[in-house]
């Protein structure tokens, strides 16, 4: 046997027993003690067989495991005289580099199928090292053409064919042209169509070593929320330009976001700044230098001072004139997410009308007053002259009264005499009941009535009433019907004989050929009911309802004397007795007026 340093320096082991002419078998003994240990004879004696057949049985290479953890490869070969030349060499790093080398490709692989995108691979001539199973997932029209070695031009020819077999070869090898051109940079992105219209984004990126590592993502639910996006900010966009107002949006930290046309047009000087992302505070500086521009500067000042605690005064309306000259009003309001939105309103237009309102309801107020002070010296005057009328209205009916009596004491029995006195008497009573109606309906006005009930008998005024009535008109025939039972109420007598007086002699007047009048009394418990019919003109339904106006006349009254203040009155004063009246008649059938009054009409004013 011979033998170098070298080997010996791989078995250290067995160093000591290397001589010329040592046995194979007896080395091979020593080093599988060392390696397993006296103790196990049995795992001695297979590992010597094994070693021993190796070592006689064949010619070629075998590795074997050396001390210190060390692997060390052998190999063997026959001489021509048959003896055995064995090569050993350490190749315990080349070993553990391998190892750690399969272990790291297997990691990067275990990496690259844990990636959500797809990944291709490939070296500095173009050609596919490596790829994914996501990369076949959203390319799986490229599976069949995939292997290691595979020109990116020949896959991206075949991509070509697959999604647009409509092209022509030289449409074909433009397109292959400007990929392979635009793949040449360091780092290019483009979007691609995938299966069932997907769409992907490859990003190619050159490596160090001048290989490619291309990524493919599907954005398709990415372009759809951006394409959402996108139509939402135009539908708000279109929202924003469609007001009427100024609109000014600001997120939480009071920068802007968005405003509309109609903003820019009221705030001149403010839309020069306008732009993203700028600060409300910023502006507020702007328009603080032009204060010495304003024609009210303290009134400006205040104004802007007000603008910078906006946020303490969030929903009020705040008016001032923008550098358009326009007056506006600004409202600010808080968003959902601490955000403001700022809305502007031209109302130049509305305050002129409001001054010019304010100006009219002076001029209004000033000629009320005047109106008034004329309507007191008219009701003044009418008051004197209505006095004054009473005294020579007096005279005329008692100088007739004296002349009937006369007429009749003296036997006298001229028909168209009396007549004549009759008229005379009648004239003179419609006067003094004009004249009563309208210094009532004075002091109505004026607020100046007294109002003095006390207990009455409803049916004697009423008899009393229409006797007044048959004396001037004896040419009627005026019933009244009272009840068995008691007509007795609290009420003021006077304004009652005059609501009752207006009612009758407007019968009398408004009966044409008919001269029958009907008064029919009714008594309960609580109250007193008086029903007063005509068999005349009567009045249209559709103006029933304005025959209690003052000075109101009905149509079918034409061409008879009357001032439309009777039935007015009346509807007044029963009223302030707390009764009420109704009115029901049918054209050229008469009207019957129908007068409910309470038994107490003291009580019933008090009580309102």
């Amino acid at each position: 046997m011979l033998w170098n340093r070298r080997y010996a320096e791989l078995y250290p082991t067995i160093r000591d027993h290397l001589r010329v002419g040592v046995n194979f078998a007896e080395l091979t003994a020593l080093y599988v003690e060392h390696l397993n240990g006296a103790d196990d004879p049995a795992a001695q004696q297979r590992r010597l067989a094994e070693y021993t057949a190796r070592f006689y049985s064949a010619v070629g290479d075998a590795s074997y495991g050396a001390p210190d953890d060390k692997v060390v490869d052998v190999k063997r070969s026959r001489t021509a005289e048959g003896g055995i030349v064995s090569v050993h060499r350490d190749v315990t790093l080349q070993r553990r580099t391998t190892t750690a080398l399969s272990a790291s490709d297997a990691l990067f692989r275990d990496a690259m199928e844990s990636l959500g995108e797809g990944l291709t691979i490939w070296d500095s001539e173009d050609r596919l090292v490596l790829w994914n199973r996501r990369f076949l997932e959203l390319t799986p029209q490229m599976e069949p053409h995939l292997r290691a070695g595979a020109t990116f031009a020949e896959l991206y020819a075949t991509l070509i064919d697959a999604q647009a077999p409509e092209l022509s070869q030289e449409a074909r090898a433009q397109r292959i042209e400007k990929r392979l051109a635009a793949r040449g940079k360091s780092t290019t992105s483009f979007s691609l169509n995938g299966p069932n219209g997907m769409t992907l984004e490859v990003t190619d990126r050159r490596t160090s070593s001048g290989g490619i590592v291309s990524v493919y993502r599907d954005v398709t639910q990415t372009r759809e929320f951006q394409r959402a996006i996108i139509e939402s900010e135009a539908r708000f966009r279109d929202g924003i330009e469609s007001m009427g107002e100024g609109f000014v949006l600001w997120d939480a930290q009071d920068r802007l976001v968005a405003w509309n046309k109609h903003a820019e047009i009221l705030l001149p000087w403010q839309s020069r700044l306008h732009r993203r992302g700028l600060h409300f505070s910023a502006i507020v500086e702007f328009l603080q230098s032009l204060t010495s521009d304003q024609s009210d500067p303290a009134a400006w000042a205040a104004h802007l001072a007000q603008r910078r605690g906006r946020r303490d005064c969030l929903g009020e309306t705040i008016s001032f004139v923008a550098g358009s000259g326009r007056r506006i009003e600004l409202v600010d309001r808080a968003t959902s997410d601490g955000g403001i939105v700022s809305i502007y309103r031209d109302v130049t237009e509305a305050h002129q009308l409001l001054e010019r309102l304010q100006a009219s309801e002076s001029e209004l107020q000033r000629a009320l007053v005047a109106e008034r002070e004329m309507n007191a010296e008219q009701r003044r005057f009418i008051s004197i002259a209505s006095h004054e009328f009473r005294t020579p209205l007096a005279i005329i009916d008692s100088t007739a009264q004296r002349i009937q009596a006369r007429m009749v004491d003296a036997d006298e029995h001229n028909a168209d005499m009396l007549e004549r006195m009759d008229r005379i008497r009648g004239s003179v009573s419609r006067m003094t009941d004009i004249i009563d109606r309208t210094l009532t309906t004075a002091r109505l006005d004026e607020g100046r009535f007294d109002f003095e009930p006390a207990s009455l008998d409803l049916g004697k005024l009423l008899q009393d009433v229409v006797a007044r009535q048959r004396s001037i008109v004896p040419s009627f025939a005026i019933e009244i019907v009272l009840p068995a039972t008691d007509t007795i109420v609290t009420a003021d007598a006077k304004l009652l004989e005059l609501v009752f007086t207006n009612i009758i002699s407007n019968a009398v007047k408004y009966s044409g050929k008919s001269r029958r009048i009907e008064v029919t009394v009714a008594s309960g418990d609580e109250s007193v009911t008086i029903e007063m019919r005509d068999h005349g003109i009567g009045v249209p339904q559709d103006e029933l309802d304005k025959l209690f106006t003052r000075f109101y006349r009905a149509s079918t009254a034409q061409g008879i004397t009357g001032t439309g203040i009777g039935l007015h009155l009346a509807n007044e004063l029963v009223q302030m007795h707390g009764g009420r009246i109704e009115i029901h008649s049918e054209l050229g059938r008469g009207l019957r007026v129908v007068v409910q009054l309470p038994r107490d009409a003291a009580r019933r004013d008090s009580a309102a």
